[in-house]
């Protein structure tokens, strides 16, 4: 080689030189390409291990070859006009095999791959073939290795040499794989040039045509939205950039297989499921494209004769999907401008449109007015008036008051919230829509939001007035009686015309007087709902300037009869800065703002014994509001203050009438506050004195302090509710008084003794009446829980709930009636009390596994009764609360493996009682809490069992399994007391538990799945052996079936074909179904219809699910 150069360029070498040197090279060439395509692969093992350092050497002399190699052909073609001499062409074709080869050094391909994409570049011999490998190579190694947006540009530049290859040949059938691998790399479709190359490519031929859309429709249900996006952008870019005859090929392959399949998918609702999601964003994109004449004509092409048959079929989810398309795809026009065959067919969509905004269907109603007010928010000023008009008239004056749908009233304003955005459309809009202001008054509250979010896009566009379209005395009778999510918006509608920025606190304070004299409910709710537009900053300001506008009001006004009339605004104003003092107090509370707190403190102290004189004599909310404001002072602060000794007084007169829970709660909440909880403790145990006095017990004697002559035991247990179930009091009380609380349970242990004497005849006192018994027994039973999460040396609430329930036992369900009484007896009330008491404790965590087992007798004993169905909800509750203990705890003990058996068994206790007793609706509403609470319980029973413990443990197989016969056991019974199978397809009107419990099922995707496998499998293993079972498992499917909730169809499939062997079964004899009937007390005769009304409920089940 040296010899032939001599110190010279390739460049200056002659043509003569230049064939010598590559022939002498053409030859070396042979030997090294020989040991890269068949040495590394052919030599055996043996051989290949004799001598690693010779092989190491061969492999870095060959690489060395080739890098000079490739070094000086590169010299040789890279010239404007380069000499190519037949050898080179040779060596070039050769090192194209090479590029392709897996033994290949890595290093080889890419200078390989360098110098064949300059060849290409220059267009030199053999260049189709050998632009075809080096794409090849270039994508299988971008691929291998991860597309970079480098790769991808990379490849785009050079996918122009292959535009004149052939498509027919070996090679670029090799490289076919490759092409489609592109269609689902992301990397690859995130880059504009990535998207064009696989354009590029899809349109070449029919064929390929046919395989990237396949491979489209495959990737579809997967990919994210923007890779769907993608898509439509490559059938857009192939349309655009294919000859003609491919343009027709990609709309009939491509362009009407995506609408017909998006015209027919599914949907639920309101909305398509994934596939048609992925589906529209792919029309979506072709849509946004429609301005390109070649798109526009292939548009008209794949649409004209699909889109009005569908937007006129029978199937509502046709009509919806095509109204759908329909809309996004408007204006759909022939290309050439104003023809009248293009007039012509822009009237037809205004007709279809008009038409579908008062379809039948309500869902195609609100596709119809969402794609409407799109359309003439874009193209207002483009549509015919009298178009514009009939649009707007049924949108304001039809729709607008749609009684059959809620969701066609919400998606109006929500809709019209578009138009706002044009301003003529706004101008329209300015004089219509006051006639609509009673809408805000409607009686759904996702309408009133929707109404009230339109009025907030109203003021944010600020080319209307909100108080013109409803006046401001409607939105304060809303804010009056709105909740949270609605009350927020309209604080945040009016905030800023009712707290003016930069206004003075003078005029701040005027507004808020002139809105609480308009509504004190709308200023309290006003201030409630203001946090997220009320910094904090302000809030303290505002409560400054309110407690000052207060003592300046009332500075000397102790008595004046003109305040008592306006007592119910000074009780909305007291309120405000109770309000946001509450809102705030952790920002206010912080070290950094103790300053402004401290001010805040004087201000209430300097202003409450004023209130305290002119509105002692107001017992209703206006010396409730002053005592609450009170209360957010500490104590010390208001030392000098006579107002806890006010407090004391009025709740020593306070009298057994009217709202006795709000007026104790009233005095009893400042008292905590300031630290009287003791007194008040006190007052309640001197009060119950009178009553459980007359029960003498070793432990305590009678009380020697006595507050006043009088006695008011009921008083006084309403009183301990106002301290143990505000949160604010319990903590304050179990916190400083925590001894006295103890003394206080162990006082009214008393009760335990009333009630042992109550059990046996009635009560001498008076004062001892079962009302009094009742919420004694249940407070005495909610102290133990509460001394529990506040615990002592003295006291376990897990020995004493052991000990409670042991008296239960023994005292109080002798007791229990053998059958439902009239009324729920006293001992029936105190048992279920302390059902429910316990399920707290297991809640908190104050219980041990003997406890556990304990209450797992207890449930069983309470369901063997026969009030069972009194104790159900309790029983429910306490399952779900050992579900979770199991979970947590399981393994830390050896009693939890006791224990997991005997929740399943506490649940199938429950399910008993609904199959033996045939309760109706009335009986159930009469002694159970709620069926709908009992619902709920179990349902979340059967979720976290689920969640913890996994499809296929026993203790869910258990509990399911029993679900199961309980529903299939209820129905049967009903079908043998009318003797008489009705299919009926609602779930409601089966048996009213039986469809209770079915519609558990009905609302959870995992449990529908256990639900319906276990049912078939208990069909074919237990219910076959019963004629009876298997008629009620038919009629419980039917129901099903036709109201199958979130079940999906393949599970209820299964369950249909194993009813379908069993009643085949039962038909065929293989079973007495004679003696079965002899069992359930009916006759053949009777047995022969409830077979053939089964037959055909069967029949219908399978033809609903496609089987027949």
């Amino acid at each position: 080689m040296n010899h032939w150069l001599a110190g010279r360029q390739v460049v200056d070498l002659s043509a003569e030189e230049l064939d010598k040197l590559w022939s002498v090279m053409r030859s070396n060439f042979t030997v090294h390409l020989n040991t890269v395509l068949c040495g590394a692969e052919s030599a055996p093992d043996q051989e290949r291990d004799v001598d690693l350092s010779l092989e190491e050497t061969s492999k870095e002399s060959m690489e060395e070859f080739f890098h000079t190699l490739l070094s000086l052909a590169k010299q040789c073609i890279d010239t404007p006009e380069p000499h190519v001499s037949k050898e080179l062409v040779h060596i070039a074709l050769a090192l194209g095999d090479i590029l392709l080869n897996k033994n290949t050094p890595q290093q080889v391909q890419q200078e390989t791959a360098d110098f064949l994409v300059l060849w290409c570049k220059k267009g030199l011999a053999s260049v189709h073939l050998l632009c075809v490998k080096t794409f090849h190579y270039l994508l299988a190694s971008s691929l291998h290795k991860g597309i970079l947006m480098s790769d991808v540009k990379r490849l785009w530049n050079f996918h122009q040499n292959l535009l004149n290859a052939d498509y027919q040949s070996e090679a670029f059938r090799c490289l076919v794989p490759l092409l489609l691998r592109m269609v689902q790399n992301e990397p690859m479709l995130s880059v504009k040039e990535g998207r064009c190359l696989v354009a590029s490519f899809l349109c070449l031929n029919e064929d390929l045509v046919k395989e990237f859309h396949r491979q489209i429709k495959v990737a579809l249900p997967s990919c994210r939205k923007e890779v769907a996006s993608a898509y439509g952008e490559i059938y857009s870019l192939a349309i655009k950039t294919a000859n003609p005859n491919m343009k027709v090929v990609v709309a009939e392959v491509c362009l009407k297989d995506v609408i017909l399949h998006v015209l027919q998918v599914r949907r639920s609702g309101l909305q398509m499921g994934r596939m048609g999601k992925q589906l529209m964003h792919v029309l979506r994109v072709i849509h946004s494209n429609r301005r390109c004449v070649a798109v526009t004509k292939m548009l008209i092409h794949a649409y004209e004769p699909i889109i009005w048959r569908f937007v006129s079929s029978c199937n509502n989810i046709h009509r919806s999907n095509a109204a759908e398309v329909l809309f996004d795809v408007y204006p759909l026009e022939h290309p050439g401008g104003c023809s009248m065959k293009n007039v012509n067919l822009v009237e037809l969509q205004h007709a279809t449109m008009n038409r579908l905004l008062v379809d039948t269907c309500h869902v195609v109603r609100i596709i119809a007015i969402r794609g409407i007010c799109q359309i003439l928010c874009e193209f207002w000023s483009g549509i015919p008036v009298r178009w514009r008009h009939k649009w707007m008239c049924v949108l304001l004056q039809d729709l607008s008051a749609d009684g059959s749908s809620v969701q066609v009233r919400c998606s109006i304003y929500r809709s019209l919230s578009k138009l706002l955005k044009n301003p003529k459309a706004a101008d329209y809009l300015g004089t219509a829509l006051p006639a609509l202001y009673q809408q805000i008054h409607d009686n759904h509250a996702c309408v009133r939001l929707s109404f009230v979010t339109l009025l907030l896009h109203i003021k944010q566009t600020g080319l209307l007035q909100y108080q013109k379209v409803v006046p401001v005395d409607h939105l304060i009778a809303r804010l009056k009686v709105e909740d949270q999510r609605i009350g927020r918006q309209l604080v945040s509608l009016m905030f800023s015309n009712l707290l003016v920025p930069k206004q003075s606190m003078d005029e701040r304070v005027k507004r808020i007087v002139k809105l609480a004299n308009s509504s004190v409910t709308a200023t309290r709710n006003f201030f409630l709902y203001s946090k997220h537009v009320l910094e904090f900053a302000d809030a303290v300001e505002l409560m400054r300037g309110l407690l000052l506008h207060l003592e300046n009001t009332h500075s000397e006004c102790a008595g004046v009869p003109h305040l008592h009339r306006s007592a119910h605004v000074v009780g909305g104003l007291l309120d405000v800065v109770s309000i946001l003092w509450s809102l705030h107090t952790t920002v206010l509370n912080s070290t950094a703002n103790k300053g402004q707190l401290m001010q805040l403190y004087q201000l209430v102290k300097a202003c409450l014994p004023t209130l305290l004189r002119c509105y002692r004599e107001c017992n209703g909310v206006v010396l409730g509001s002053v005592l609450f404001l009170g209360s957010l002072v500490p104590a010390q602060v208001l030392k000098e203050c006579t107002a806890s000794s006010f407090c004391i007084s009025r709740l020593r007169n306070l009298v057994l009438e009217g709202n006795v829970e709000e007026a104790s709660l009233m005095w009893v909440s400042p008292l905590c506050s300031w630290g009287h909880g003791a007194e008040v403790l006190e007052l309640a145990m001197e009060w119950l004195e009178e009553a459980l006095g007359t029960v003498q017990t070793e432990q305590l004697g009678l009380r020697r302090v006595r507050f006043c002559s009088r006695s008011e035991p009921l008083l006084a247990l309403h009183m301990l509710d106002a301290v143990f179930c505000h949160p604010t009091n319990m903590l304050s009380v179990m916190t400083k008084n925590r001894d006295l609380v103890l003394e206080l349970w162990l006082y009214l242990d008393r009760i335990k003794l009333a009630i042992e004497r109550r059990m046996v005849g009635p009560l001498t006192s008076p004062l001892l009446s079962d009302e009094f018994l009742c919420l004694c027994f249940l407070r005495y039973a909610k102290l133990i829980v509460l001394l529990g999460e506040y615990p002592g040396k003295t006291f376990s609430s897990c020995e004493t709930l052991l000990q409670l329930l042991g008296w239960a036992e023994r005292v109080l369900m002798p007791h229990i009636p053998g059958t439902l009484p009239a009324e729920v007896p006293l001992a029936a009330k105190l048992l279920n009390y302390l059902t429910q008491v316990a399920a707290t404790a297991i809640m908190t965590g104050q219980t041990d596994d003997t406890l556990h087992v304990r209450l797992a007798e207890y449930t069983h004993k309470l369901l063997s009764t026969g009030c069972a169905l009194m104790f159900v909800h309790g029983v429910v509750c306490v399952t779900h609360w050992l579900v979770e203990y199991c979970w947590v705890y399981c393994g830390h003990a050896d009693e939890v493996n006791l224990l997991l058996p005997a929740i399943p068994r506490m649940l199938l206790d429950v399910l008993l009682v609904f199959m033996d007793g045939h309760y109706s609706q009335e009986t159930l509403a009469l002694y159970a809490e709620s069926m709908g609470a009992v619902r709920a319980a179990l349902s979340e029973v059967l979720v976290v069992t689920l969640q913890y413990h996994g499809g296929i443990s026993k203790m869910v197989l258990d509990m399911v399994n029993g679900c199961a016969d309980a529903v299939v056991g209820i129905t049967m019974n009903h079908i043998v007391e009318v003797e008489i199978l009705k299919p009926v397809k609602m779930v409601h009107d089966l048996p009213y538990v039986a469809a209770q419990l079915l519609s558990v099922f009905q609302q959870q995707n995992v449990l529908c799945t256990l639900f319906l496998c276990l049912m078939a499998k208990r069909i074919r293993t237990h219910y076959v052996q019963d004629p009876l079972l298997v008629v009620s498992t038919i009629s419980v499917l039917h129901a099903a079936v036709y109201n199958s909730g979130k079940m999906s169809i393949r599970d209820l499939r299964l369950a249909a074909r194993a009813a379908a062997s069993a009643l085949e079964t039962v038909r065929r004899g293989s079973h007495s179904s004679h003696n079965a009937l002899g069992e359930h007390n009916s006759d053949a005769n009777t047995m022969v219809m409830l077979l053939a009304a089964a037959n055909q409920a069967l029949a219908a089940i399978l033809v609903k699910l496609g089987l027949r």
